[in-house]
């Protein structure tokens, strides 16, 4: 066994999406929502917390992915509109 320390690593808006677990995981729709309600409420993670606290075959339901990623039902539907339609507003 090695005592082989893993280099700290941030995971926000700007590359949550380059995680493997989440490419493997979810579907578009609910990597887009975490875009969309990260953009009102605040997200960070880090490499401890989604390799190794995580439990990625038990989505939606693992608890610490439920208090680490944004979720759509976060928001409210009206809300939730409103920011994904101010989002593909700016961004086209």
């Amino acid at each position: 066994m090695t005592n082989e320390k893993k280099k700290y690593k941030v995971y926000t808006l700007k590359n949550y999406e380059t995680l493997p677990q989440i490419q493997s995981s979810l579907s578009k729709d609910q990597i887009d929502a975490i875009r969309v309600v990260g953009n009102v409420l605040p997200f960070k993670a880090n490499n401890y917390v989604v390799d190794e606290l995580i439990d990625w075959t038990n989505l939606p339901n693992d608890p610490i992915y439920q208090l680490t990623f944004p979720q759509k039902e976060m928001l409210s539907s009206g809300h939730f509109k409103e920011m994904e339609q101010a989002l593909k507003e700016n961004y086209t």
